[in-house]
């Protein structure tokens, strides 16, 4: 939450400066902004940790991708999909997962090759499911 706050903060910092150096008090500006920065830099990490993908769970042909902020709540069962597709690109894969297309990035996961190859077994095994 550090970075959003410096970025929702940056604005209220600088305003303060051009206010303080013009010789208007800025307390009162500080007592304002301070907490609309706190809220906005939380709901900023709020959707990023809800939209990051932070587990994916392979069984057979079904994928279920789960967000940080899905994995956190163990309450929650994975939503198990089809693997559609795998496409590969230059930084890591495109997958698709029933109607939903996620980017995965090698450089974020430390056993990529791990991951790979337990994501081709399961699209070979759909495919072969699919076969007449």
């Amino acid at each position: 939450m550090v970075t959003p706050l410096g970025v929702a903060m940056l604005p209220l910092m600088i305003g303060t400066l051009v206010s303080m150096l013009q010789g208007f008090s800025v307390l009162s500006v500080l007592y304002i902004g301070f907490p609309i920065a706190l809220g906005v830099s939380f709901f900023w990490t709020w959707l990023r940790l809800r939209s990051q993908i932070g587990e994916i769970l392979i069984s057979d042909e079904k994928v279920a991708f789960r967000s940080v902020f899905g994995a956190s709540s163990p309450s929650d069962g994975p939503e198990w999909k089809l693997l559609i597709d795998l496409r590969p690109m230059a930084s890591g894969l495109t997958v698709t997962v029933g109607l939903e297309e996620f980017v995965l990035t090698s450089s974020d996961w430390p056993n990529w090759s791990i991951l790979l190859n337990h994501l081709q077994t399961a699209y070979r095994l759909g495919a072969a499911a699919e076969a007449p």
